[in-house]
């Protein structure tokens, strides 16, 4: 049996049920999550994906300007706090 291969990729990785790391299997051709054990197939990683991203986009389609702006401001805030300390 071949050792498994770390799988890391740019952008959106990690377990999508709890974002561990991701191992791949080349024998059985899926990837097993470390922390939760959920096993997926590149089919199911990818559809898991796809769903987490719509979620994501419905769910900034609906703040309102309002809400937004204090995210931005909030998000602003931390950001120059972490400027001072560097």
């Amino acid at each position: 049996m071949r050792p498994q291969r770390v799988w890391r990729r740019r952008g959106p990785s990690g377990c999508p049920e709890c974002g561990g790391l991701l191992l791949y299997d080349r024998d059985t051709k899926t990837y097993t999550c470390q922390s939760c054990g959920r096993v997926y197939t590149r089919e199911e990683l990818a559809e898991a994906r796809r769903r987490i991203a719509e979620e994501i986009k419905q769910a900034i389609a609906q703040e309102t300007g309002e809400e937004r702006e204090q995210y931005y401001r909030e998000y602003l805030k931390w950001y120059l706090s972490g400027e001072k300390e560097r």
